[in-house]
């Protein structure tokens, strides 16, 4: 029996409402970074929020001191993954940019 090899999806510069993977799939894991910080200004946070279709999920949120700048986040998914049912989608917090976005999946 063969087992279906995880991808990796990455974004460099994401804004807005992104698509993963059209499809059911498994989420794996998610990395992301921030960098819209200013040196010397209170402490920053955002959040990347992850989409089954147009369901919220969840979101995963990212604070630092914007001593900082550039910071990132990450999560492995328990046990074997969470399982998307419509398209595996990701969106930003108040259109924010997102760096180095890496989601990982099973399709």
């Amino acid at each position: 029996m063969n087992s279906t090899p995880i991808s990796c999806f990455y974004d460099d510069s994401a804004t807005g409402t992104v698509t993963v993977y059209g499809g059911p799939c498994v989420l794996k894991g998610v990395q992301f970074a921030y960098d819209g910080g200013v040196p010397g200004t209170p402490d920053a946070a955002t959040f990347i929020n992850i989409l089954d279709g147009s369901t919220e999920l969840f979101k995963l949120f990212l604070s630092f001191h914007n001593r900082y700048v550039g910071s990132s986040s990450g999560m492995n998914m328990p046990g074997l993954g969470v399982r998307i049912d419509t398209a595996l989608k990701f969106s930003t917090d108040t259109d924010e940019t997102l760096r180095a976005v890496s989601v990982f999946y099973q399709a």
